[in-house]
């Protein structure tokens, strides 16, 4: 999947997971320091900034990761750097320490937590970590003498490979909770019917675009289709839900940049204009399109937005609304006008 939304959302739902794997992979660098004091039979510096090297770059890995603004994928790329580093690091200190015992059981714990970015990141990805991690390894024989190399590989390769068709079904599930949740999303905020936002997304509306409101730019509209109760007894509510689609659709063909329109309930829809787009002449356009294409039509009330409560102005604008559907309908009624008077 090359969404990118998808691999975003997929970082943030296993970021935690990501990055404590890490960190505790760097800080488990203390724990061996007493070890290999033992095994090499005294304090060695070279071992030393061997271990500490993972630990030393943590702070940039930290401050990266949580407080910087770069992309997901550029942080992801700083968790497989950081479990590369780490993983050299340990081969090195390998070679100073001359003691291959546990290679074995320590490359499967670095499997295993190329398995968890796995989970956490692009498959791709993975894989691509999987093989250099076997590349390194296996260029590492050249100079360290492992203690029966091809029995290790052996009980290594099982691991590798399984955990590798693990993450092909666990990627699946994975893609299958984000569908349904932008499916729930999208229903949470939309009309299922005419696909504009529901009702439920003004709350939503009013918290993105607060700047705009706050300068009092946009004007409010809302539309009803004149005698829909008529149209829907005689010729059935499966035609009415049709009018209602071709209303949308309509309305979004008429809408420009940064204009908002919602289906507010039954044969009701609310928008909310820029001013600087001429709210009159794009309701205006969107009745006489829906006198040219259809055989209904539609009454507008409109009022501009004084900066209080939206809900209060879309009150206003439905008294315009009712003007017009009792002075002939198929028409657009400013409330301001109406008010004066």
């Amino acid at each position: 999947m090359k969404d990118k939304k998808y691999f975003d959302e997929k970082f943030i739902f296993y970021k935690n997971l990501q990055f404590y794997t890490i960190v505790i992979a760097c800080l488990s660098n203390i724990m061996y320091l007493s070890s290999d004091f033992d095994i090499y039979g005294g304090f060695s510096l070279k071992i030393l900034i061997c271990r500490l090297i993972p630990i030393i770059f943590l702070p940039v890995y930290v401050s990266l990761f949580h407080f910087s603004n770069k992309p997901t994928h550029f942080k992801q790329f700083a968790s497989f750097f950081m479990f590369h580093l780490q993983h050299l690091t340990t081969i090195v200190s390998c070679y100073f320490l001359g003691q291959t015992n546990h290679v074995c059981e320590g490359n499967m714990v670095f499997m295993i937590v190329i398995f968890i970015l796995g989970i956490c990141s692009n498959i791709n990805y993975a894989l691509i970590s999987q093989s250099l991690f076997w590349a390194c390894f296996l260029l590492s024989g050249f100079f360290i003498q492992y203690e029966e190399l091809s029995v290790v590989i052996v009980n290594m390769l099982p691991v590798a490979v399984g955990t590798m068709i693990l993450l092909i079904p666990l990627n699946n599930t994975y893609k299958k909770q984000y569908e349904y949740r932008k499916q729930i999303n999208f229903l949470a905020y939309h009309d299922w019917l005419t696909r504009l936002y529901s009702r439920n997304a003004l709350q939503l509306f009013c918290y993105e675009n607060t700047t705009i409101l706050t300068r009092q730019n946009v004007s409010i509209a809302i539309i009803d289709i004149d005698n829909f109760k008529k149209i829907n007894d005689a010729k059935g509510h499966t035609y009415g839900d049709k009018c209602l689609e071709l209303l949308a659709d309509i309305i979004r063909s008429c809408l420009l940049k940064n204009d908002f329109a919602m289906r507010w309930g039954g044969e009701e829809f609310v928008l909310v204009i820029n001013s600087s787009n001429n709210p009159l002449r794009i309701t205006e356009n969107i009745r006489e399109q829906i006198q040219l294409q259809t055989d209904f039509t539609i009454s507008i009330g409109l009022t501009h937005y004084t900066g209080k409560e939206l809900e209060t102005d879309v009150m206003k604008a439905g008294e315009a609304l009712l003007y017009a559907k009792k002075h002939g309908k198929n028409k657009t009624v400013e409330y301001e006008k109406i008010s004066s008077r």
